[in-house]
């Protein structure tokens, strides 16, 4: 190999050791949105963390990334995200290509909750999760399965986990849970807006015959339960997430 040629192999060689190696403070803090915050980047641009990150008033504790160097060619980069240490904890894939792709959403939230004069507090957990979010934000397609305990100490004894599913809906995204509670049926459905305070319907339905027992009723007449036509007892439920 001639002289010129050893160059550039090295200059080469040099560059690629750079790129490896490039500290992620000095690339990543112009990379993200402003309204992600974080006391500072360590590592690579490939393989890092942004410590205790916060999203609007939500804490994420430490934010792990790992880059996939092959998507930058392809103008489509992509990177495993970790969460730990915060109000959210979990990992997901995210791509931007024509906007932001989520998936294998695996997700455990810290959530409160206001029924009446009740705070309540619980977690919620998403899996399975693939959206696509459009340039402006909004959510255009996805799904993922949601599991919590918010109401695990809401009617005056234990209550049921509930179970459903999180879904774009025009726009934005639609939850809908249930599950049974002494010869209850027990919903909660409605809109996520990502703002405090989500006004969501809570819905308890007797089985047929059935009647709510006196000591639920108790509880129930602090809530702000009021008796809908059908038999249904509903309330709203604020919920205090973002996603």
């Amino acid at each position: 190999m001639t002289g010129r040629g050893l160059f550039l192999l090295g200059l080469l060689a040099f560059l690629l050791f750079t790129a490896v190696r490039l500290p992620a403070s000095l690339m990543v803090p112009g990379m993200m949105p402003a309204q992600l915050r974080f006391s500072a980047a360590e590592g690579t641009i490939w393989h890092g963390t942004l410590k205790h990150a916060s999203l609007g008033q939500r804490a994420l504790g430490d934010a792990g990334f790992s880059l996939k160097p092959l998507s930058l060619l392809t103008g489509a980069p992509s990177a495993d995200i970790s969460l730990s240490g915060g109000d959210v904890q979990g990992s997901f894939h995210w791509q931007h290509e024509g906007g932001n792709q989520i998936s294998d959403l695996e997700l455990v939230l810290d959530v409160k909750a206001r029924l009446g004069t009740q705070t309540l507090a619980g977690a919620l957990r998403l899996t399975g999760g693939d959206f696509g979010f459009a340039p402006n934000g909004r959510c255009a397609r996805g799904t993922a399965k949601v599991r919590t305990n918010i109401l695990e100490q809401a009617l005056g004894r234990a209550g049921p986990m509930l179970a459903g599913s999180m879904t774009c809906q025009d726009g934005g995204m639609e939850i809908t849970l249930s599950g049974e509670a002494q010869n209850l049926a027990v919903k909660i459905d409605g809109n996520l807006s990502g703002k405090p305070g989500q006004g969501l319907r809570l819905s308890l339905t007797p089985e047929a015959g059935a009647d709510i027992p006196e000591d639920i009723e108790g509880a129930l007449a602090l809530s702000g339960f009021s008796r809908e036509a059908g038999g249904a007892t509903v309330a709203n439920l604020e919920l205090d997430v973002f996603l």
